[in-house]
């Protein structure tokens, strides 16, 4: 496993975090292509659709707010460690994103 400290982050990274602070549901969906998917502690949302619906039960309208104090590089990713607060879920996790060319196909959420 490759880790570093990243100041490099992917620009659709820091457009699905823009979209998370301003409670952005569907810019958030815009910054993943066609094929990507969301793996929520297990439970895997795989379409643009699923995606806006568990971000607006879930994530974005559970009130989710982040703070990101660190960016990491692991195995190409970028990861995001965090701590959240919201209506679901307070406390660290980390954000893996998947981004092979423009566009995420996978956010990754995990402890």
């Amino acid at each position: 496993m490759t880790m570093t400290l990243s100041t490099a982050v992917p620009a659709v990274v820091h457009h699905a975090l823009d979209a998370i602070d301003a409670s952005d549901t569907a810019s958030l969906v815009r910054c993943f292509n066609r094929e990507g998917f969301v793996d929520d502690w297990g439970r895997v949302y795989s379409t643009p659709r699923e995606i806006r619906r568990w971000s607006d039960a879930e994530f974005i309208g559970g009130g989710i707010e982040l703070s990101y104090p660190t960016f990491l590089m692991v195995d190409g990713n970028s990861v995001v460690h965090a701590q959240a607060s919201g209506k679901f879920f307070s406390g660290s996790m980390s954000l893996t994103f998947t981004v092979p060319r423009r566009l995420i196909t996978a956010l990754r959420i995990s402890a």
